[in-house]
C-alpha cells in the first residue's frame, strides 16, 4: 500500500520553506526531525505536525482513506524584546500560510481548514505563541484481495 504521509510531509515542508523564506528571511526555523541549535538570543520558530490514523471513508475495490491532523507553529521571542506583540503577529502570519488552502498531490488531495492561535505565554526566558492549522487529506487505494477487508 502507498504511504500518503511521505507525500503530504514533503509537499507541506516545501510549501512552508519557500513561504517562510519569502515572508520572514533570516529567522531560524526548527523543523521536525532535523538537528537544530536553539539561538541563545533572538527569535525563532518551531514547526511540527501531528496526524491521526488513516480511516477508510468509502467502500469497493477502489476506496478512499482520510487522514486528519494539524500543523503546529511555535514562535519564540525573548521576554525583554521591544515589541511585545511580535510573536503573536508572527504566529498569525505563519498560520495564514496554510489556513483554508487546498491542493492536490500526485496521490493525495489536501484541505486545510481553521487556524487557531493561542495567547502568548511565558516559556523560561521566552514569550511563546503556539498556532495550529487543522487539515485532512484523502488518498485513493485499490483493494488487492478480498482478504484485505479484514
Amino acid at each position: 500500500m502507498y504511504d500518503f504521509t511521505n507525500e503530504f510531509d514533503s509537499k507541506i515542508d516545501a510549501l512552508l520553506m519557500s513561504e517562510i523564506q519569502l515572508r520572514h528571511p533570516g529567522i531560524p526555523v526548527e523543523w521536525e526531525n532535523v538537528s537544530f541549535k536553539q539561538p541563545k538570543s533572538g527569535r525563532w520558530f518551531s514547526i511540527c505536525s501531528a496526524q491521526n490514523p488513516q480511516k477508510q471513508t468509502t467502500i469497493g475495490r477502489k476506496f478512499i482513506v482520510r487522514t486528519t491532523g494539524f500543523v503546529q507553529f511555535d514562535v519564540l521571542d525573548r521576554e525583554e524584546t521591544d515589541d511585545k506583540y511580535w510573536a503573536k503577529k508572527m504566529c498569525e502570519s505563519l498560520t495564514d500560510i496554510l489556513a483554508y488552502r487546498k491542493f492536490k498531490g500526485e496521490n493525495i488531495n489536501v484541505v486545510f481548514g481553521d487556524k487557531h492561535v493561542m495567547k502568548p505565554m511565558k516559556a523560561n526566558e521566552f514569550i511563546r505563541v503556539t498556532g495550529r492549522v487543522f487539515f485532512h487529506y484523502d488518498g485513493e487505494r485499490i483493494r488487492e484481495t478480498v482478504q484485505a477487508l479484514s
